[in-house]
């Protein structure tokens, strides 16, 4: 499940968390997350649900693009920032 927060600004907090939890994903990609306050309650009501996550912070630290995952059945053993964009040579 992926879900552009950028997108959509008007969506609350409590109605993605909803979306969540009636779609039951063991991934959940979030892009354009603002790291404050959204990501943080996010990140506690994921939590919550048995999920851990992690979070890439875009270069202004405004935003982020955050993962989540079910603890229960997936385990993170690498992280690593991949940046695309045009070659300037």
């Amino acid at each position: 499940m992926h879900y552009n927060l950028i997108d959509d600004k008007t969506v609350a907090h409590s109605a993605i968390v909803q979306y969540i939890i009636d779609a039951d994903p063991d991934v959940v990609g979030l892009s354009e997350v603002d790291t404050h306050p959204l990501y943080q309650d996010l990140k506690s009501s994921m939590s919550s649900l048995g999920y851990l996550d992690h979070c890439e912070a875009s270069a202004n630290q405004s935003s982020c693009s955050a993962i989540f995952y079910k603890k229960a059945k997936l385990v993170c053993v690498e992280t690593k920032l991949l940046q695309l964009g045009s070659d300037s040579s």
